[in-house]
Protein backbone atom coordinates (compact mmCIF):
# COMPACT_ATOMS: atom_id res chain seq x y z
CA UNK A 1 0.00 0.00 0.00
CA UNK A 2 1.23 3.35 -1.00
CA UNK A 3 -0.43 5.52 1.17
CA UNK A 4 -2.81 4.98 4.88
CA UNK A 5 -6.78 4.62 3.41
CA UNK A 6 -8.49 7.84 1.97
CA UNK A 7 -11.47 8.33 3.27
CA UNK A 8 -13.71 8.87 -0.08
CA UNK A 9 -16.46 11.83 0.58
CA UNK A 10 -19.72 12.99 -1.83
CA UNK A 11 -21.57 15.76 -2.49
CA UNK A 12 -24.74 14.98 -4.57
CA UNK A 13 -26.18 17.28 -7.26
CA UNK A 14 -29.10 18.50 -5.09
CA UNK A 15 -26.28 19.44 -2.24
CA UNK A 16 -24.13 20.95 -5.12
CA UNK A 17 -26.58 23.10 -6.42
CA UNK A 18 -28.04 24.36 -3.08
CA UNK A 19 -24.96 24.80 -0.67
CA UNK A 20 -21.67 23.21 -2.65
CA UNK A 21 -19.86 22.86 0.68
CA UNK A 22 -17.52 20.35 1.79
CA UNK A 23 -19.10 20.51 5.14
CA UNK A 24 -22.05 19.11 3.62
CA UNK A 25 -19.77 15.51 2.02
CA UNK A 26 -20.74 12.64 3.69
CA UNK A 27 -18.66 9.51 3.71
CA UNK A 28 -19.32 7.11 1.51
CA UNK A 29 -16.18 4.76 1.90
CA UNK A 30 -12.31 4.41 1.80
CA UNK A 31 -9.90 4.60 -1.72
CA UNK A 32 -6.71 2.58 -0.76
CA UNK A 33 -3.56 3.47 -3.21
CA UNK A 34 -1.79 0.12 -3.99
CA UNK A 35 1.91 -0.47 -6.37
CA UNK A 36 1.27 -3.00 -8.60
CA UNK A 37 3.68 -4.29 -10.80
CA UNK A 38 5.56 -0.76 -11.32
CA UNK A 39 2.19 0.96 -11.70
CA UNK A 40 -0.33 2.44 -9.30
CA UNK A 41 -3.86 0.91 -8.71
CA UNK A 42 -6.77 1.83 -6.55
CA UNK A 43 -8.89 -0.35 -4.33
CA UNK A 44 -12.51 1.37 -3.34
CA UNK A 45 -14.37 -0.08 -0.46
CA UNK A 46 -17.69 1.09 0.08
CA UNK A 47 -19.42 -0.62 3.27
CA UNK A 48 -17.51 -3.97 3.54
CA UNK A 49 -17.39 -4.67 -0.28
CA UNK A 50 -14.05 -4.00 -2.56
CA UNK A 51 -16.59 -1.98 -5.65
CA UNK A 52 -13.91 -1.60 -7.76
CA UNK A 53 -10.16 -2.05 -8.72
CA UNK A 54 -8.64 1.02 -10.82
CA UNK A 55 -5.79 0.98 -12.78
CA UNK A 56 -4.35 3.72 -14.91
CA UNK A 57 -4.38 7.52 -15.53
CA UNK A 58 -7.29 7.80 -12.54
CA UNK A 59 -5.04 6.25 -9.25
CA UNK A 60 -1.83 7.97 -11.31
CA UNK A 61 -3.08 11.41 -11.04
CA UNK A 62 -4.08 10.93 -6.87
CA UNK A 63 -0.59 9.17 -6.00
CA UNK A 64 0.21 12.53 -8.03
CA UNK A 65 -1.57 15.20 -6.16
CA UNK A 66 -0.69 13.33 -2.77
CA UNK A 67 3.28 13.99 -3.87
CA UNK A 68 2.04 17.70 -4.98
CA UNK A 69 0.35 17.96 -1.47
CA UNK A 70 3.69 16.36 0.68
CA UNK A 71 5.57 18.89 -1.11
CA UNK A 72 3.38 22.22 -0.57
CA UNK A 73 1.85 21.89 2.67
CA UNK A 74 4.62 22.07 5.59
CA UNK A 75 2.74 19.63 7.80
CA UNK A 76 1.18 17.34 6.28
CA UNK A 77 0.51 15.12 9.69
CA UNK A 78 -2.01 17.83 10.49
CA UNK A 79 -4.86 17.04 8.12
CA UNK A 80 -6.61 13.89 7.18
CA UNK A 81 -6.54 13.27 3.38
CA UNK A 82 -9.63 12.83 1.75
CA UNK A 83 -11.27 11.82 -1.55
CA UNK A 84 -14.20 14.67 -2.45
CA UNK A 85 -15.72 13.17 -5.18
CA UNK A 86 -18.91 15.86 -6.61
CA UNK A 87 -22.15 13.85 -8.07
CA UNK A 88 -23.08 13.91 -11.33
CA UNK A 89 -20.67 17.06 -12.05
CA UNK A 90 -17.92 14.42 -13.30
CA UNK A 91 -14.97 16.00 -10.87
CA UNK A 92 -12.85 14.67 -7.79
CA UNK A 93 -10.59 16.49 -5.48
CA UNK A 94 -7.70 16.08 -3.14
CA UNK A 95 -8.94 17.25 0.33
CA UNK A 96 -6.69 17.97 3.10
CA UNK A 97 -9.10 17.77 6.05
CA UNK A 98 -7.60 19.66 9.47
CA UNK A 99 -9.61 20.69 12.44
CA UNK A 100 -8.84 24.45 11.96
CA UNK A 101 -11.69 26.40 10.49
CA UNK A 102 -10.94 27.69 7.04
CA UNK A 103 -7.81 25.70 6.58
CA UNK A 104 -8.13 22.85 4.62
CA UNK A 105 -6.99 22.42 1.79
CA UNK A 106 -7.55 21.16 -2.03
CA UNK A 107 -5.66 19.93 -4.87
CA UNK A 108 -6.95 19.05 -8.79
CA UNK A 109 -6.60 15.37 -10.27
CA UNK A 110 -5.66 15.94 -13.47
CA UNK A 111 -2.30 15.03 -15.23
CA UNK A 112 -0.93 18.17 -13.96
CA UNK A 113 -2.16 18.20 -10.14
CA UNK A 114 -1.95 21.26 -8.70
CA UNK A 115 -3.64 23.45 -4.94
CA UNK A 116 -7.08 24.85 -6.50
CA UNK A 117 -9.16 27.65 -3.75
CA UNK A 118 -12.17 25.88 -2.15
CA UNK A 119 -14.47 29.03 -3.42
CA UNK A 120 -13.26 28.31 -6.95
CA UNK A 121 -13.71 24.63 -6.62
CA UNK A 122 -17.33 24.67 -5.04
CA UNK A 123 -18.13 27.47 -7.50
CA UNK A 124 -17.08 24.85 -10.40
CA UNK A 125 -18.66 22.09 -9.12
CA UNK A 126 -22.22 23.62 -8.38
CA UNK A 127 -21.94 25.15 -12.10
CA UNK A 128 -21.39 21.60 -13.31
CA UNK A 129 -24.38 20.11 -11.27
CA UNK A 130 -26.68 23.26 -12.49
CA UNK A 131 -25.38 22.16 -15.95
CA UNK A 132 -26.18 18.39 -15.60
CA UNK A 133 -29.49 19.15 -13.52
CA UNK A 134 -30.59 20.79 -16.38
CA UNK A 135 -29.40 18.53 -19.39
CA UNK A 136 -31.16 15.73 -17.61
CA UNK A 137 -34.23 17.68 -16.98
CA UNK A 138 -34.59 18.90 -20.49
CA UNK A 139 -34.32 15.21 -21.85
CA UNK A 140 -36.92 14.33 -19.87
CA UNK A 141 -39.09 16.91 -20.58
CA UNK A 142 -38.46 15.93 -24.51
CA UNK A 143 -41.89 14.42 -25.76
CA UNK A 144 -41.79 11.72 -28.29
CA UNK A 145 -44.21 12.62 -31.53
CA UNK A 146 -46.79 9.60 -31.19
CA UNK A 147 -47.32 7.60 -34.79
CA UNK A 148 -49.82 8.67 -37.17
CA UNK A 149 -52.42 6.60 -37.60
CA UNK A 150 -51.49 3.72 -40.48
CA UNK A 151 -53.54 4.52 -43.17
CA UNK A 152 -52.13 1.97 -45.62
CA UNK A 153 -55.05 -0.44 -44.59
CA UNK A 154 -52.58 -3.11 -44.21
Amino acid sequence: MLHDPLAVYYLDTDTLVLNPSPAQARRVGWRYLVNSGGSVDAVEVLGDQVTSITQGEVPSHLAQAMSVAEHTVDKLNDYEARILLFGRADHALLWLHTTSPGQDRFFSLGANPKEVAKDDAMRRASEKARMRQRLSTAVHDVQTPSAEPDESGG
